[in-house]
């Protein structure tokens, strides 16, 4: 049986998936919802991390340094949120920028075999940055639960 936390988390997941139909809309929803699950992971690995969190008012790139120092989460899904930030800069800063076929590959090239993977087994550019995007979060996820857990025990 999958924990409330599991629960929870496919839940939020599949509200953030299900419910936006635009590629754009979806990429922002995304950056937004890596976020925090990068705060959750510094939250968990630091002695006082929330202090960080609520008083440091870093950006998401900061914080992407911050946890790939910690080295809690592999490169690949570093390497993915560096992509999904720039990606989602273009979308903030050009008017009208639509997601592009070159956007999902320069999102999906961190993950190398496993993007592979997702375009053969996909239909459209739609799905293939779903799944992409599926797959950033699952490792971000992943990655905030199993530092949860480590906190737990302490």
């Amino acid at each position: 049986m999958e924990s409330p936390i599991g629960q929870k988390e496919q839940k939020e997941m599949k509200e953030i998936f299900s419910e936006i139909v635009d590629p754009t809309l979806l990429v922002l929803r995304v950056h937004l919802y890596t976020e925090h699950l990068m705060e959750r992971i510094i939250i968990a690995s630091l002695p006082r991390g929330d202090r960080l969190i609520e008083k440091g008012r870093f950006t998401y790139s900061q914080k992407i340094s911050l946890i790939s120092s910690l080295d809690t989460i592999e490169d690949s899904f570093i390497s993915g949120l560096i992509n999904l930030n720039k990606i989602r800069n273009s979308c903030s800063h050009e008017r009208q920028k639509k997601i592009t076929s070159a956007d999902i590959d320069f999102l999906g090239r961190s993950f190398s075999k496993e993007y592979i993977q997702i375009k053969k087994e996909t239909k459209n550019e739609y799905l293939c940055l779903c799944s992409t995007l599926g797959w950033l979060c699952g490792g971000l996820i992943h990655s905030a639960n199993k530092a949860e857990s480590l906190e737990n025990l302490k």
